[in-house]
């Protein structure tokens, strides 16, 4: 959905269909905070990402619309040399607290303590791997909840679902109606911007709709095609 409907949608509940004490740079500014509160509850975006290592370096910049991880995996494979021998595997995810207790000389910057990683942890915007890659090349693949791009033009779409886009309608007239001082119609409008959370919410959770089937094990070793272990 385009910002420009959701402008005309909360000019139609102002009484205000030509710019006049709301004007649109004002409007298209409150759509980008309802987006930034949206997503930041509900989780709502996805995307992925791949990035290369290099031998010796264990520190590497997320992307810029990064939220949270949800899985990283590493390429056991150089693609240049062996392709598809050896295949991905998953990194499990840890904390500094955890790595400096079970591995607290992850820093160490002798080769022969290097290796392929297997573990990862989070600081600042950086994902840090462990042990400190050993070769460079080996593709690091992440899936991560995303940030909403700014929407700059009102012709342009905004980033979540057109299903739960009266979400910021909601948060749009709750804004303006603040403004205005018309705290009932404000409170109508914050209570309808909640429940679009939670639609929201429940929206993420029901995006697998096979799950039910899913196996939820964590285990280091994997099954094949056939079901049995490989």
């Amino acid at each position: 959905m385009q910002a420009s409907e959701i402008i005309s949608d909360c000019r139609f509940e102002l009484l205000e269909p030509i710019p006049g004490f709301w004007t649109d740079a004002e409007l298209l500014n409150q759509i980008n905070k309802a987006q930034q509160d949206y997503v930041n509850r509900t989780r709502i975006l996805e995307s992925e990402a791949t990035m290369d290592t290099e031998a010796g370096r264990n520190s590497y910049v997320l992307p810029d619309d990064w939220l949270a991880t949800k899985a990283a995996f590493y390429n056991l494979d150089t693609p240049a040399v062996t392709p598809d021998v050896k295949g991905w595997r998953r990194l499990e995810a840890s904390s500094l607290e955890k790595t400096g207790q079970q591995t607290p000389d992850f820093l160490t910057t002798r080769v022969e303590d290097w290796g392929d990683p297997g573990k990862y942890f989070i600081w600042g915007r950086n994902m840090m791997l462990v042990p400190t890659p050993k070769e460079d090349g080996h593709s690091i693949r992440i899936y991560y909840k995303a940030k909403a791009a700014n929407v700059t033009d009102v012709a342009a779409s905004i980033a979540i679902d057109d299903s739960l886009a009266g979400a910021i309608r909601a948060w749009v007239l709750w804004k303006a109606w603040t403004k205005e001082k018309e705290f009932e119609l404000a409170q109508r409008e914050e209570a309808r911007y909640m429940q679009y959370v939670r639609d929201g919410l429940r929206f993420v959770k029901l995006q697998a709709g096979d799950r039910a089937n899913q196996i939820d094990l964590r285990t280091s070793s994997r099954f094949t095609q056939n079901g049995q272990w490989a």
